[in-house]
């Protein structure tokens, strides 16, 4: 199911308008609000969950290659909202199925903007690379030919907890983003508190398997009265990807902060998926063919470190292998290829 296909999912009606209002009433035409994340560390695989693009909204990839040698890369786009076409041509893009295959030089850094397309779209994207890269998602809004506010969202690690402060309402709406990886619904409790760490209540929420959620902060909880900030933890029984912005004078990306790595084995592996076999550092499948992601190999690659773990099936079709929500021609993991015949 496709973000805007989600019940709850009011974003793509409410933050152009936020945003706009935010925008017009903060910042004039010859002035832009621009509030930029901290830096995240390079890694070979990359969860983008948020990227946005029309009336107005634009979105650019940037991508930094921290290694001394050139690198590669594959883009997924994970709901067909967007892909490669909806970022014009671009030297180091080449499009491919529901995504691209970037090429970096030594030391690049490759800014792929997205083209405003007439209707807003959203959509949630992975990026996997040969080798480390830091990997960010700038969101701009743009009135005429004047960018009027912008924030960047970096790439995010899976959690099952994880928080963020929680301002007053003069700094605007914080919109939680969350991409469940597995097939089955993520069940959440978010615990509300106030600056001197009292409670201040908790809230249900789930984030439906292979979906995106897209919740303001008012959506999930309801904040006291005299409430005058504090922060929020949120602790799910299956890992997600989150990320978090902030809407008001200007755009802030404030991603949760990690508090526990994923370490359950995802629940969405076929019985009948044989294990797969490595030969030389390469698994091969055929046409149709799919495997699990056994023990032995999680611990020899480390790919743990990929939020790859026992159980996940790896497959082909049409000539593109696909593990989890990864989609490339040949996926590369910390030394382990795994491709089609």
């Amino acid at each position: 199911m496709r973000p805007q296909d989600l019940p709850f999912c009011r974003f793509p009606k409410v933050l152009p308008l936020i945003i706009a209002a935010a925008a017009l009433t903060f910042c004039p035409a010859d002035r832009i609000a621009i509030a930029q994340a901290a830096e995240e560390t390079a890694k070979r695989f990359n969860y983008l969950p948020l990227i946005a693009d029309g009336g107005g909204i634009q979105s650019t990839l940037l991508i930094t290659n921290v290694a001394d040698s050139a690198n590669s890369c594959s883009l997924a786009f994970l709901f067909d909202q967007l892909d490669a076409g909806d970022f014009g041509t671009h030297d180091r893009l080449l499009p491919a199925g529901a995504g691209g295959e970037i090429d970096l030089p030594a030391g690049a850094h490759v800014s792929i903007v997205s083209e405003d397309g007439q209707a807003l779209a959203l959509d949630s994207a992975t990026l996997e690379c040969a080798e480390p890269v830091v990997a960010r998602v700038l969101i701009s809004l743009s009135v005429g030919e004047t960018v009027q506010a912008a924030g960047t969202l970096p790439s995010v690690e899976t959690s099952e907890k994880f928080g963020f402060p929680v301002l007053s309402d003069a700094f605007g709406d914080y919109f939680l983003v969350a991409y469940n990886q597995e097939s089955s619904d993520s069940d959440c409790r978010i615990e509300l508190a106030t600056e001197t760490g009292a409670a201040a209540g908790e809230w249900s929420f789930s984030v439906p398997g292979r979906e995106t959620l897209i919740r303001t902060l008012a959506e999930l909880v309801r904040r006291p009265a005299d409430f005058g900030g504090g922060s929020a933890n949120v602790s799910c029984d299956r890992a997600v990807a989150a990320t978090g912005l902030l809407v008001g004078s200007a755009l802030s990306g404030l991603p949760p902060v990690v508090l526990s790595r994923s370490s359950a084995p995802p629940t969405n592996t076929p019985p009948e998926a044989d294990a797969c076999i490595e030969i030389n550092d390469v698994i091969e499948l055929g046409e149709g063919e799919s495997c699990a992601i056994s023990q032995a190999l999680v611990d020899k690659y480390r790919l743990n470190s990929v939020s790859v773990d026992v159980g996940d099936t790896a497959s082909c079709s049409g000539g593109r292998v696909t593990l989890g929500f990864l989609s490339a021609f040949s996926i590369q993991l910390n030394g382990l290829t795994i491709r089609c015949r």
